[in-house]
């Protein structure tokens, strides 16, 4: 008899339970295959990217002891345009906050060309004059360089950049020299073997072999996200570094008749950057 009673209420009772769950209690739904992936592309995934664009660098150095107007003044400050190719992967660490780490060859180079100067000629008659001279000069060093920046996103499509990049010297700095004499007179260039030669203008190249073969800067930099198609982005960057070690050990400096005018010491170079390239979802 009870349990007669029990079967009449579980055959009351179990449907109207069931209607107010809203599913069969004996073969509970599964969420759909749609809302499993949407749940799981709201998880930031691992992306691959690279950049490819220029920088423009700015070098600096202090002539110590020597007088204004000579030619160990020349190498004090210089500027110009080189190139970068960076890869990277971004590694997310939460919804806004992740870690880029790079791989890259960046070209450098500055120059200068509005140097004045002025040393003593001999003449043919021996006599001794002044003569004005001008120097342009273009330097290069490439690097491999390695960073580890954090990347935070302010918008979903704006993002900055901090942390260090290490950089590897490949092979030597050249400097290559041009001086142009612009006096009137009977003065020139003299050769390597110590003759007087026609010429007004003359161009050395050489190494700086005290220019440092590693060096550290804090970079820092803004990126903006342009969709190109799901899981492709466009992305502009723009950065500086600014080194914490410098350029390169102190230089001599010398006249033409190769004498010694002194040192260029505190050799700083830094680097403002322009890039573009594509990011991948992984």
């Amino acid at each position: 008899m009870i349990y007669l009673l029990r079967l009449v209420l579980l055959c009351i009772f179990l449907p109207g339970a069931m209607l107010l769950a809203g599913e069969d209690v004996l073969r509970p739904s599964t969420p759909a295959a749609g809302d499993v992936k949407h749940k799981r592309s709201d998880r930031p995934p691992v992306q691959l990217g690279f950049d490819l664009g220029a920088t423009f660098n700015t070098y600096s150095g202090d002539a110590e002891e020597q007088l204004s107007g000579t030619r160990g003044n020349l190498f004090e400050a210089g500027s110009g345009l080189g190139g970068l190719l960076d890869i990277y992967a971004d590694i997310p660490v939460s919804e806004s906050i992740g870690i880029q780490a790079s791989l890259g060859v960046d070209a450098k180079s500055f120059s200068d060309d509005s140097n004045t100067y002025s040393e003593d000629c001999t003449l043919a008659d021996l006599q001794t004059v002044t003569a004005n001279l001008d120097n342009e000069y273009d330097a290069t060093v490439t690097y491999v360089a390695l960073a580890g920046l954090l990347r935070v996103n302010v918008t979903p499509e704006w993002q900055v950049y901090v942390g260090p990049n290490l950089q590897f010297k490949i092979g030597d700095a050249e400097f290559e020299s041009t001086d142009h004499i612009n006096s009137p007179d009977e003065c020139f260039f003299i050769d390597d073997a110590g003759f007087l030669t026609d010429q007004k203008s003359q161009t050395q190249t050489d190494i700086d072999d005290q220019a440092s073969s590693t060096r550290l800067a804090l970079e820092i930099g803004t990126g903006y996200l342009i969709p190109l198609s799901e899981g492709v982005w466009l992305v502009p960057k723009a950065g500086a570094q600014l080194f914490l070690s410098s350029f390169g050990d102190d230089i001599s400096t010398f006249s033409l008749d190769s004498t010694a005018l002194g040192n260029i010491t505190n050799r700083t170079l830094h680097s403002i950057q322009f890039t573009i390239g594509l990011l991948f979802d992984l």
